[in-house]
């Protein structure tokens, strides 16, 4: 009980540490529950390759493909959809190139760890911004 309350004076005290702690327990609950759904091993980061990662990997591992002519770039018309990777700004690949270089982790393992550091950073601009727009600390 004393460390409880000791850990609850801290976190009133500085919100952020308090966004931090809540940013790292949602991402430890996420991979928890992404693992029992997916059935796979806890350590199979593979879990987290959804939505827009594939196009990420792409540009992570391949670069940009050449562009020769206008349709390289894709299209959606009657010869049907072509999609292609150069919707997605290079700042995320070349982060995790560069964690990639320093720990040696693959794309997974590079994205989990940015995606550890930029959540919090990301919820502490949020908590940041509407404290400027005149919300109390209790209800920002």
């Amino acid at each position: 009980m004393i460390i409880y309350s000791r850990f609850k004076q801290i976190l009133d005290k500085n919100p952020y540490i308090s966004i931090i702690v809540l940013s790292l327990i949602i991402k430890m609950i996420y991979l928890v529950f992404s693992h029992y759904i997916s059935n796979t091993s806890f350590f199979d980061l593979n879990v987290f390759n959804r939505n827009d990662s594939g196009w990420y990997r792409d540009v992570y591992e391949n670069w940009y493909s050449h562009i020769s002519n206008i349709d390289d770039l894709g299209y959606c018309d009657e010869r049907g959809i072509k999609q292609s990777s150069w919707a997605f700004f290079p700042m995320y690949p070349v982060i995790l190139k560069l964690i990639h270089f320093i720990t040696g982790l693959g794309f997974n393992g590079s994205a989990f760890i940015l995606s550890f550091f930029l959540v919090p950073i990301c919820l502490s601009g949020f908590y940041r911004l509407m404290i400027l727009n005149g919300y109390e600390n209790s209800t920002a």
